[in-house]
């Protein structure tokens, strides 16, 4: 028999190959060849089926008889043995990073994680993305298994990612007990325990660890020159995405976990050096001395000195010294720690904070003249309190120290910022350099600084009106933040600049009122500061032998604290040698692996603690993009929700198209863990839930940079037509975890059709709103926070709760009523505050009575000795540092009585805009009318009801309950007449009255010589003048 082989060989149209087939034909006997060629085969494949199976049982007898009967040792020995034989042949050297060292993360993992997410190759089929809520910039990091090939000085090194599940590392562990007849008792440990003192236990869902493959003959290169070149790489990648962060201290966690002491929120402060209306020599001073500090690290360890610097901004309020802090940070990008001194107790607790700083950071202490009453070196304030009941044991020598000490030199590259509004109330050890190195005077604003804000918001650089104005500037005391608010209203440059004018002529003589004022307030001070002064020196005499304890002391006691526990637990090798894995793993990888064009993106549900935006923003997008090849879908709506709300059942894909992209996603849910039914201890059964987008490699820009953005901007536009506002208030039943918000569904009705105001108060109001939620880039440019404040002020019942509600459903914005009464330190006020979202509106409703705050001057005797909530800490919530922390919000205060608020609340940058709402106009009576009666053309009363409102106050409430008592409208609007006379005939009788005490008291100032002027609470004024301006009066609105 022989055969003849037939060979075809076909071409395309071009010439080239096309396809080769090779075919062996039989000429002879060709039945019986082809059945005995099928019996030898079939007789070969049980052969070889029969020998595998008998390896297999082989192998599974030998290693439950070794695991049974073979000593640990003899086992450990066996294993090694032949590890070392393995290892001989294999020139490749492999570093497992992993991702935890004991209780502390591994360096070299984070900056790998960092580094590899840019060395994505075409070898690369899966990666990960994710995006915190709070950040700014997507996280790009390698998925499981996968590799990835880095050529460092011309040397290849393979990375691979590599996550196991606990009980796959830990399968058997043992331990041996000899006792004395020899008898060897072995201990089984369950797979499944845990050290809760070891980040690597068990009790994680996954371990997770690099492995760098390299040749052994590259060791060296890599220790010495490629790890620190990631490194140095990851931390400049770091740096260059870094978000900036505002920290604030956490009472509750200070003594729990040092690295919890401080709670971070974004810094989006807008302002830069090019926006501050500051002197240019002052403003190039500090550019240039920051830029000397930054680049002197050698220099400053060369002299022997603590690598920090510290700056003193003085000034009054308005100036824009939280403004320059901002602006140093974002020039610096560093973050920021503000240490409020009035939540620490003690000196040890300074210097924990101090310990848990990171370095490139600034340390701000604002207002640190009113924020706590130190003791002095020399134990003064131990003479006041002889039996050592002291509220306080922060001292200024442990504040010294703080800054300038030992404790100084823990960490680099730090900056200490102090600002205050008056210097000359500070101690002079704090202000020595070393200290306190560049003392910055933030003066009111001058001709340069009126320019600078000029081209900010008007974008003009000469106007006809300058020279006027920088006249005026030149004789007004005016703060830049004055002068900003007044360029605000409008957008055209003329009516800006007029307004200007008017304002600047008005504040001079205010100022000129003040100084007057201000001098005989100070001549009765220091009267007074002489009185205590010889009353502290002559207490200080018979105490002079008294002496406070060292702060070495204390030194010695927290270092003696400090400690460190490495927890080890002893692991069985696995049957087959961990090098011999890793090598036969490796070969079927290079064996198996597909090159693949698809590159799939896995967004998993959270990244970390935090939930993944992507994650989310893809669950809404996905929701429009069901089609009729979905097959199921799950279905849900809350109890308050408006509409259902459907996502993608696990397992479902859709296809999206995007620029012509081909975009596939998939929904997958995998259980990380399964809970053992016989067991009432294991863990609960957990899900892990992602999705994949899969596309063409050549795409991940595109996808990355415009797709995925474009995700997360139709999700959110979903999220606000869906959005139900919501109503927040403090639920403060939380005694270890401070106050927290808690929310309810927002059904108040109210809108500015409703709302009974004057018309052009209104259309001032809404248009203020229009221009407010528009301006986005504009505050940006300018180096104001995205923020607006309002004073809503006037007599009960006239609607200032009615106009917050008309503004929340106007902007579709939530609301947060504040209560200050439930606010006991300034750290929960500013932890409320991160707590809030974008788009709000924060109110606090009489804020004149709501709680009793210490004012601004020390010896304020009203502050309760539980109570830290103070003025300072109020003005920095709504106008400092912690203002930028979110965007687009409004912040509403109300009040009854304006004259009794502190002026430092009322400046323009806090309470922007001021709105009296005061009584019933004939305008708003006629809007009541048409809501609640339906009357929308004239009615015979009008005219009557119009003369008697002139000349009477009654409040749109008490209009509103006289409109309601009947459906009549004849009887609705007599009886409103009736009360209006009777309203008339009660205030005409109340004002005899009040000029009856009032002519009493003046007779009686005279009488006894005092010309001291007291406020006056009188609501109403005299008949004359009441009627000719309460027209004018019930219109005002003032900025």
């Amino acid at each position: 028999m022989f055969k003849r082989i037939q060979v075809k060989i076909g071409r395309s149209s071009d010439g080239s190959l096309q396809n080769f087939e090779l075919k062996s034909v039989v000429d002879q006997y060709p039945k019986m060849a082809s059945s005995s060629s099928a019996e030898t085969k079939l007789a070969t494949a049980k052969t070889v089926l029969s020998t595998a199976a008998s390896v297999a049982a082989t192998a599974m007898l030998v290693r439950s008889i070794a695991q049974d009967f073979l000593p640990h040792e003899i086992q450990h020995y066996f294993f090694s043995g032949i590890s070392s034989f393995f290892s001989r042949f294999s020139s490749q050297l492999t570093m497992v990073i992993e991702e935890f060292d004991g209780l502390v993360n591994n360096q070299i993992y984070e900056a790998a994680e960092i580094y590899l997410g840019s060395k994505v190759s075409p070898s690369t089929h899966r990666i990960k993305v994710s995006k915190p809520e709070k950040e700014n910039n997507f996280t790009i990091t390698m998925e499981s298994n996968q590799e990835i090939v880095d050529v460092f000085n011309g040397v290849k090194f393979n990375w691979i990612l590599v996550s196991r599940h606990p009980c796959n590392i830990f399968e058997h562990c043992y331990m041996y007990l000899v006792t004395l007849d020899t008898y060897i008792v072995r201990l089984q440990v369950e797979s499944n325990f845990h050290n809760p003192r070891d980040l690597n236990s068990t009790l994680r869902s996954e371990v997770r660890s690099f492995e760098l493959s390299f040749h052994k003959k590259q060791r060296d290169l890599v220790l010495n020159s490629y790890l620190p070149h990631i490194v140095k790489q990851s931390k400049s990648m770091k740096q260059e995405k870094k978000t900036l962060k505002i920290f604030t201290v956490d009472y509750q966690n200070m003594y729990c976990n040092i690295a919890e002491a401080w709670i971070p929120t974004n810094l989006d402060h807008p302002a830069t050096f090019e926006t501050l209306a500051l002197d240019s020599d002052i403003k190039s001073f500090i550019l240039h001395d920051l830029e000397r500090f930054i680049k002197r690290k050698e220099y400053y360890r060369k002299v022997g000195k603590a690598w920090k610097r510290g700056y003193l901004l003085y000034g009054p309020p308005g100036t824009g010294k939280s403004s320059l802090i901002a602006a140093m940070a974002n020039h610096l990008n560093f973050d920021i720690y503000d240490l409020e001194l009035t939540e620490l107790s003690n000196n040890s607790e300074l210097r924990r904070l101090l310990v848990a700083m990171a370095n490139r950071s600034i340390l701000v202490v604002e207002d640190i003249d009113c924020t706590i009453e130190f003791q002095d070196r020399m134990a003064e304030s131990r003479a006041l309190h002889p039996h050592g009941s002291q509220e306080k044991q922060v001292t200024l020598s442990g504040l010294l120290n703080f800054i300038d000490g030992l404790w100084s030199s823990c960490g680099d590259e730090r900056i200490i910022v102090f600002t205050t509004n008056h210097k000359e109330k500070l101690d002079p050890a704090l202000l020595r350099p070393g200290r306190m190195d560049v003392h910055v005077h933030m003066s009111y604003c001058s001709p340069s600084g009126f320019r600078l804000l000029a081209s900010n918001y008007l974008g003009i650089k000469d106007h006809l009106l300058f020279g006027e104005i920088e006249e005026q500037i030149d004789m007004t005391k005016v703060t830049p933040a004055e002068v900003a608010e007044q360029l605000i209203k409008s957008d055209e440059p003329g009516i800006a600049l007029q307004g200007l004018i008017e304002f600047l002529k008005v504040k001079k003589k205010e100022n000129e009122e003040a100084d007057e004022e201000a001098k005989r307030k100070q001549a009765e001070v220091e009267a007074k500061e002489a009185e205590a002064e010889a009353e502290i020196k002559d207490k200080k005499d018979d105490n002079d032998e008294k002496k406070m304890p060292s702060p070495s002391s204390l030194f010695s006691a927290y270092a003696s604290m400090a400690a460190s526990m490495m927890l080890f637990r002893s692991m069985a090798n696995e049957l087959i040698p961990h090098p011999v894995r890793g090598y036969l793993v490796s070969s079927l990888r290079y064996l198996f692996k597909t090159h693949s064009p698809k590159l799939t993106l896995v967004i998993e549900e959270s990244n970390g603690i935090s939930r993944n935006q992507v994650y989310e923003a893809a669950e809404i997008y996905l929701c429009t993009k069901i089609s009729s090849n979905t097959e199921r879908i799950r279905v849900s709506k809350s109890p308050k929700g408006k509409s259902l709300t459907i996502r993608l059942e696990k397992g479902e894909m859709l296809v999206d198209f995007y620029e012509g992209i081909e975009l596939k996603w998939r929904f997958i849910c995998a259980e990380s863990q399964q809970k053992d039914p016989n067991d009432p201890f294991s863990p609960p059964r957990s899900e892990k839930r992602f999705f994949e987008l899969t596309f063409h490699k050549k795409h991940k820009d595109r996808v990355l940079d415009c797709y995925v953005p474009y995700v997360l901007e139709r999700a959110n536009a979903m999220k606000d037509e869906e959005r139900v506002l919501k109503m927040y208030t403090l639920n403060s039943c939380h005694p270890y975890n401070g106050v927290k918000w808690e929310s309810i569904n927002l059904e108040h009705p109210a809108t500015f059709e409703t709302v009974a105001m004057d018309q052009d108060l209104k259309n001032a109001v809404i248009e203020d709103l229009n221009r407010f939620v528009k301006r986005k880039e504009f505050y940006k440019k300018v180096g104001r926070a995205w923020k607006r404040g309002y004073l809503l002020y006037g007599p009960p019942g006239t609607g200032k709760s009615s106009l917050v509600a008309a503004m929340a459903n106007y902007l579709k914005f939530d609301v947060y009523d504040l209560q200050l009464a439930n606010i006991f330190r300034d750290s929960d006020l500013r932890k409320l505050l991160l707590g809030t979202a974008n788009r709000s509106i924060l109110v606090i409703e009489d804020i004149d009575c709501s709680v009793e705050l210490p004012d601004r001057r020390h010896g304020d005797g009203r502050k309760q000795p539980d109570v830290q909530l103070t003025l300072s800490g109020l003005l920095n919530f709504i106008d400092g540092l912690w203002s930028s922390c979110g965007d687009e919000r409004i912040i509403i205060f109300t009040t009854n009585h304006k004259e009794r608020l502190d002026p430092a609340l009322l400046r323009p940058g806090r309470m922007d805009m001021h709105i009296h709402m005061s009584y019933c106009t004939y305008h708003g009576f006629k809007l009541l009318a048409s809501n609640y009666l339906g009357i929308h053309n004239h009615h015979h009363l009008f005219g009557e009801i119009e003369d008697l409102m002139k000349e009477t106050d009654v409040t749109p409430a008490h209009v509103a309950e006289e409109l309601m008592k009947s459906e009549d409208v004849d009887v609705a609007l007599e009886g409103l007449v009736k009360l209006l006379k009777r309203k008339k005939l009660e205030g005409d009788e109340f004002e005899d009255e009040a000029e009856k005490k009032n002519a009493a008291q003046a007779a009686k100032r005279q009488k006894t010589g005092k010309q001291q002027r007291k406020p006056v609470r009188n609501n109403r004024r005299n008949s004359t003048k009441r009627t000719s301006n309460r027209l004018s009066a019930k219109k005002t609105i003032l900025y």
